[in-house]
């Protein structure tokens, strides 16, 4: 089968982006041929077809008004991005196209581009931007707004700044949503959606009926024979608790580090970069809060490394969270995780089987419970620890996602032939 791979990065920037990636070498390693379509960038992995990339927008600095207008146009309608996805579909002529995460860098423009070639097209849903002009349903406060997706009006994302707290970057996604859903409907122009937990699937279908007959639930994978040469650290209770991810607001961090305020025996380990770092490193240096440390950003085996050697990894998110690779990763390693019930997380977690959940937003529940968790005795992690491997073998294997994304695939041809 000849599939093409599409997303805006094409390196690692965060779980959808590894998704993309590793889907990509899944397939091929499974005998199909895949290309791939994403924009330039000077940290992208090796492509065969980066000529093809769009090129990367330069948003930093003061810009003119004329740049300003054409990124502006090019985050609605990318006629780079189609002009050469065009020469792409026209050169190797795949027998599907699989989307990732693509609008703004890319543009909703080019699911047209698929239909006008008659090539079925199939979409992993990583968040909500279908629904909700931020993508997370959180407003510029970091409550949960689901108001665009009820009333189907993005005016509303507008009033209230909901992106960046900024009326200019605000009404240029509304109107990317707006002109997106009147010439380029996703509903209409993709076949098949891929739903990456039945929170996303549940939470899509309540605002529009007709994803009900076109998505299926398929959650992200992990490759077990990459974790071979961690084995030997794997059920050991290691001496600190890890947050890996982005470190931006809807990921919780205020409320993980205020939980850690007071536990100064227990360490924690913060691995990765985003817009919060300085501020949150300016407050724990203020605090003088001596056991928490920022690691920054750090490549695939040093974080499986990290991984390994931990006893908890903890995810605090405050938004809509879908299925973390950061959990699936923990729990393929025997790492049981604490989690906050919220999004699709719950659905990974067996409170006290392998890992706790706690309210999100809570820190003195979530202080109380990394207390707990800190405090388990060898025998009662090691039950945490076997039931996260086993859940995570039973649940993420990248056998079983290579075996229902070909099934998907293969349906969603034969339909479009049929039709």
């Amino acid at each position: 089968m000849k599939v093409l791979q599409i997303n805006n990065f094409h390196y690692v920037r965060g779980g959808s982006d590894k998704v993309y990636l590793e889907t990509i070498n899944l397939l091929k390693d499974a005998g199909h041929e895949v290309y791939s379509f994403s924009s330039e960038d000077e940290r992208n992995l090796y492509s065969r077809y980066s000529d093809y990339f769009v090129k990367k927008q330069n948003l930093k600095g003061e810009l003119s008004l004329k740049n300003k207008l054409d990124s502006g146009i090019s985050f609605i309608y990318n006629f780079e991005a189609i002009k050469k996805l065009k020469l792409l579909l026209k050169d190797y002529r795949p027998d599907i196209a699989h989307l990732h995460i693509f609008q703004s860098r890319l543009s909703s423009a080019i699911v047209k581009v698929f239909k006008d070639f008659d090539i079925p097209v199939v979409m992993t849903v990583h968040e909500y931007k279908m629904l909700c002009p931020a993508y997370t349903f959180l407003d510029k406060e970091s409550e949960i707004c689901e108001t665009c997706a009820r009333s189907r009006n993005y005016l509303h994302a507008i009033k209230k700044k909901c992106i960046d707290n900024s009326y200019l970057k605000s009404t240029l996604s509304a109107s990317e949503s707006f002109i997106r859903d009147s010439f380029f409907s996703y509903i209409e122009h993709i076949d098949h959606f891929i739903m990456v937990s039945k929170f996303i699937f549940d939470k899509h279908a309540q605002y529009e009926k007709k994803y009900l007959d076109k998505s299926s639930v398929l959650y992200n994978f992990i490759d077990f024979e990459k974790l071979s040469f961690f084995e030997k650290d794997i059920f050991k209770k290691g001496d600190y608790m890890l947050y890996l991810g982005r470190l931006s607001k809807e990921k919780g961090l205020n409320t993980l580090i205020q939980a850690f305020e007071n536990l100064s025996s227990i360490k924690l380990k913060i691995v990765g970069d985003g817009n919060m770092k300085p501020q949150l490193e300016e407050y724990v240096k203020n605090k003088q809060i001596r056991n928490i440390d920022f690691l920054g950003f750090k490549h695939s085996e040093e974080v499986l490394d990290l991984i390994s050697k931990a006893s908890f990894i903890i995810v605090p998110s405050e938004w809509y969270e879908n299925n973390p690779m950061t959990v699936i990763e923990a729990m393929a390693m025997g790492k049981p995780v604490i989690g906050a019930d919220i999004g699709g997380i719950p659905e990974l977690i067996r409170n006290g089987e392998n890992g706790y959940l706690f309210e999100s937003r809570n820190v003195k529940e979530l202080a109380q419970l990394i207390n707990h968790c800190n405090n388990l005795n060898d025998n009662s992690y090691n039950k945490l620890s076997e039931n996260s491997m086993k859940f995570a073998k039973s649940n993420f294997s990248s056998t079983n996602y290579i075996r229902d994304l070909e099934k998907i695939y293969l349906n969603v041809i034969e339909t479009k032939g049929r039709k």
